[in-house]
């Protein structure tokens, strides 16, 4: 069952609105309601595993989001709602699980550098979060980017 503020940072009105003003949204349009709410849900976990700015609006609550001491496109967020670039986030991160199964293994994961002759791989596997998973899809990482730390800029709340 899918709860704001709980196990979702969007309900499924709003995804349903929001893909009906997307292009390539038929992946999403042919989900029926229990697919569709099962994919917001993990999208919705897999953001939340994240290190954002700011602290928590309300030490209790379950989601990271709401956030306070946020500075958003030169401006304080307020703290008492979920940032339209997280839910769309979300969104984008739901319609790539449906075809991507982001919790599979990184056959590369046991390994910190791979050398082939001239080519080398040097794996990022322990900066995720327990490998669960590796890389966002760009439009989703460029959602994030604003809220997240990042080695070149930190905040301090």
């Amino acid at each position: 069952m899918l709860e704001v503020g709980i196990n979702s940072y969007i309900t499924l009105k709003e995804a349903n609105e929001y893909f009906n003003t997307r292009l390539n949204n038929e992946a999403w349009l042919s989900l029926d309601e229990n697919k569709k709410i099962a994919s917001l849900i993990q999208a919705s976990q897999i953001i939340d595993s994240k290190n954002f700015i700011g602290q928590k609006a309300d030490s209790s609550q379950l989601l990271k989001f709401p956030r306070k001491n946020v500075i958003y496109d030169g401006a304080i967020l307020p703290s008492n709602e979920v940032p339209r670039a997280i839910k769309q986030a979300v969104c984008e991160l739901a319609i790539h699980l449906i075809s991507n199964d982001v919790t599979a293994p990184n056959d590369l994961g046991q390994f910190e550098k791979v050398k082939l002759g001239p080519l080398e791989i040097q794996t990022q596997d322990n900066l995720s979060q327990n490998n669960i998973i590796q890389t966002l899809p760009p439009l989703v990482d460029a959602l994030l980017k604003a809220f997240t730390y990042t080695q070149t800029r930190l905040y301090h709340g």
